[in-house]
């Protein structure tokens, strides 16, 4: 009669803490999250096998093993046997010896190690959650003997489910940071700050979204993707009149009488923000933001994802990726052209939260990434905001039949006109001082000022009230970058207004390392009905 024996070292636990007992250290959520992943290949090899016993060291990171072990063997007891965590290998092997039909045993290194070297008759590093089986058969007396190893599945990499969770945190802050900023807002609905704050946030959750959708199951990614759309989309037209308020009582401040351009402000102002106001706190947009607010809370990640979790280096070359796209669309960027700037400066705020956001996992040395990108974000920002101020001005003279209104009117696109001059000049300067910076000196090409002889930037569709000048100028730029796709990596737009999204080689990367695999073909799962053990590769995190 052969019997068998399983081998599995606990998963990842916290680390030690002062006035913590070693034996009451708990699994981390990586550790529970890969325990179960992994667990579900290699121990499907057991399916063939009657009478499992379950045998757990009683410290707390192993009985959580074991409590894995057991909903995927469909065992109801787990025993704890103190030899488990005493490391004493004479006493647990005459425990088992003692013992009738198939043991799973649940312990530590060095314990487990040693047990595996005297079983195997060779060393091998368990990493954990890493797992090994053993057939032996009984003598004329019953008693097992002659141990040969049949296979062994190395730990998983907990740190890939680490990525997940260090992503679910980044993404739970943002929603808190949401949540807080909505019901300030309907605190506070006269507070321009307040509805920034909004849009800061909602800019910021759709940004870091966006940045990990390839990885997200569809059907949750696309409906809060469009509820958050709709609330930004909802809050921006107040938004423009705060900033123009903003601007026309400080063009005002001296001005006797008042100003009847800004008094027609403040009235469209006062009835969108109460139009806004009931919108935010009808009954189904309440439930629609609560049922957003715990979808970012409760990611649902793609199966191949929930089963493989995620190298952080494939989230690093998406970012590479997305930079390298960011920087040339910055350098070929026509500033005659407001659609094309608005765009880039959208992308420099993806760059910046997703950059600071993630920043456990992309790593630190993204620091100059979010000082450049938050200096282009304010350049672009403020001559955006110059431009959409002389439209809502351009409006709201056309709607009204005071004189008085048209020459206050005309006074201040004049000015705003000659405002947009200088802003544009800032830029040009500011990213040259950037980019020289950053390639040690080297020429790069420069985004292009409304008129430009050279032009540079990205084509676009040409506007109506445009230049000839301006004209030209984004039809050569069409045909520059018709040239550059042929070289260089194309990029999809992102869907519901974001910036560009999913490359396709990181749509590779993400393919590489999200195809199912079976158990047997699995990294660090071998068949060895041999005896013989096979090389396997491992990820060494120390510790017991």
């Amino acid at each position: 009669m052969t019997r068998l024996l399983v081998l599995v070292r606990h998963g990842k636990a916290e680390g030690r803490a002062p006035g913590v007992e070693d034996s009451a250290r708990e699994l981390t959520e990586a550790g529970w999250r890969a325990l179960r992943a992994s667990l579900d290949r290699s121990l499907s090899l057991l399916d063939a096998y009657d009478e499992l016993s379950i045998w757990s060291s009683p410290a707390v990171r192993a009985l959580q093993t074991a409590q894995v072990v057991a909903v995927k063997v469909g065992c109801d007891t787990i025993y704890k046997r103190a030899s488990l965590y005493g490391s004493d290998i004479n006493l647990f092997l005459g425990e088992f010896c003692q013992a009738t039909g198939n043991i799973i045993a649940v312990g530590h290194n060095p314990f487990m190690e040693q047990l595996f070297a005297v079983l195997a008759g060779t060393e091998q590093h368990l990493g954990k959650g890493a797992v090994a089986a053993f057939s032996f058969e009984e003598d004329g007396n019953g008693e097992p003997v002659d141990p040969k190893l049949i296979w062994f599945a190395q730990a998983p990499q907990t740190s890939r489910w680490g990525t997940l969770v260090k992503l679910e945190q980044g993404m739970a802050e943002s929603a808190r940071k949401v949540s807080s900023s909505m019901w300030s807002l309907l605190d506070n609905p006269e507070d321009p700050e307040a509805l920034h704050a909004f849009r800061v946030a909602l800019r910021t959750t759709r940004s870091l979204l966006s940045f990990i959708q390839p990885y997200l199951k569809r059907k949750q990614q696309r409906r809060v993707a469009r509820d958050l759309r709709r609330l930004q989309a909802r809050t921006s037209r107040l938004r423009e009149l705060d900033i123009l308020a903003g601007t026309l009582e400080a063009a005002s401040y001296d001005q006797v009488g008042g100003s009847e351009l800004l008094a027609l402000c403040l009235a469209e102002r006062d009835e969108e923000r109460a139009q806004l106001l009931d919108d935010l706190q009808q009954l189904p947009v309440q439930r629609d933001f609560h049922k957003t607010i715990r979808s970012l809370n409760a990611l649902e990640w793609r199966g191949s994802v929930r089963a493989q979790g995620l190298d952080s280096e494939v989230l690093r070359r998406r970012f590479e990726l997305l930079r390298a796209d960011y920087t040339a669309r910055l350098a070929r960027l026509d500033l005659g052209d407001v659609e094309e700037g608005h765009e880039v400066r959208k992308y420099a705020k993806l760059m910046r939260y997703v950059a600071s956001s993630f920043d456990k996992v992309l790593g630190e040395e993204y620091a100059t990434v979010l000082s450049e990108a938050k200096e282009m974000q304010d350049q672009l920002g403020e001559l955006c905001d110059v431009r959409v101020n002389m439209d809502l001005i351009a409006r709201l003279s056309e709607a009204s039949d005071s004189p008085d209104v048209h020459e206050e009117a005309a006074a201040l696109i004049a000015e705003a006109n000659e405002r947009e001059l200088v802003l544009v000049e800032r830029f040009c300067e500011a990213y040259g001082a950037m980019d020289a910076a950053r390639s040690d000196g080297e020429e790069a090409p420069q985004p292009s000022s409304p008129g430009s002889e050279e032009p540079v930037s990205q084509g676009s569709a040409p506007d109506e009230k445009g230049t000839s000048d301006e004209q030209g100028a984004r039809d050569g730029s069409a045909a520059q970058h018709e040239r550059s796709i042929q070289s260089e990596q194309p990029v999809q737009d992102v869907q519901d207004e974001q910036v560009k999204e999913v490359a396709e080689a990181v749509q590779d990367a993400v393919a590489e390392s999200a195809d199912p695999v079976d158990p047997v073909d699995a990294p660090g799962v071998v068949d060895s009905s041999d005896g013989k053990l096979i090389a396997l590769s491992f990820e060494d995190e120390g510790g017991r």
